[in-house]
């Protein structure tokens, strides 16, 4: 195993806001979190 291997993947509701909070906390400008058709 490397670092970055993806070894599960999990699910989970999120409050509305809180992606923006964190996009903006961290200045992420990648659009999957500030567009939901990006975010799929």
């Amino acid at each position: 195993m490397n670092i970055g291997d993806v070894v599960d993947e999990v699910g989970f509701t999120v409050e509305e806001g809180k992606i923006d909070e964190f996009a903006a906390a961290t200045t992420a400008l990648d659009p999957v979190h500030s567009d939901p058709a990006a975010a799929g």
